[in-house]
């Protein structure tokens, strides 16, 4: 709710540690509780091909986006083989840490989306170019980061707002996590958007003083 009550529209909940039946349970009523938002889920692996089917056809689109991580990378291939995509994307974000395995799955015609953490793949560049391929091939990108201080994160917001065609929303309101930070002032968030600074650069001179 307070997610909501801030601008966000999407929610990412973490799944995979109970059993598929407590986090259906578990999701229905945050769900219900929350109408306004739209979920992704991270399994981060743990299900194996039947049961993350399972999840994926139990689970409504229109409030499920996408399930990242559903199965172990070995797994990847069957389960994209075998899903019929009427349910929530599947979305890959480890297995894209190896630029030639995450070319490779965006080129496949059957993953659903990719989150990609820029410091992962090589820096901003090499970022750009998954994006270029991912537009071509109708792989949704949601752009993340490792959790970065504000030179990091605000490098990366940067280079999402200049892919507008990359609609997101995108996963770089994380500042706020942080006890210290880089910045001197806390990132400026509105409706649930991260306001980019005016100024040359990533809009700031980075210091050790300042808290997020």
């Amino acid at each position: 709710k307070k997610a909501a009550d801030a601008g966000h529209t999407h929610a990412k909940l973490k799944v995979g540690v109970s059993s598929c039946e407590d986090d259906l349970t578990r999701l229905d009523g945050i769900m219900k509780a929350c109408r306004q938002l739209t979920f992704r889920l991270d399994a981060n692996g743990a299900w194996t091909t039947d049961q993350a089917l399972r999840m994926l056809s139990a689970l409504p689109r229109d409030r499920v986006e996408l399930i990242e991580q559903p199965v172990d990378d070995e797994d990847l291939p069957a389960l994209l083989e075998r899903y019929d995509r009427a349910g929530p994307l599947i979305a890959v974000d480890e297995s894209c840490a190896d630029l030639e395995r995450a070319r490779a799955l965006i080129r496949s015609g059957r993953l659903g989306a990719i989150v990609i953490k820029p410091s992962v793949v090589g820096g901003l560049l090499r970022a750009s170019g998954l994006f270029e391929l991912a537009l071509r091939h109708g792989v949704k990108v949601i752009i993340s980061n490792l959790l970065e201080s504000a030179v990091g994160r605000r490098a990366i917001a940067h280079l999402a707002g200049a892919w507008p065609e990359l609609t997101g929303p995108h996963g770089l309101a994380t500042g706020q996590w942080l006890a210290q930070d880089l910045a001197p002032e806390e990132d400026r968030l509105g409706q649930g958007k991260l306001v980019l600074e005016q100024a040359p650069g990533i809009g700031f001179m980075p210091g050790t003083a300042g808290s997020s």
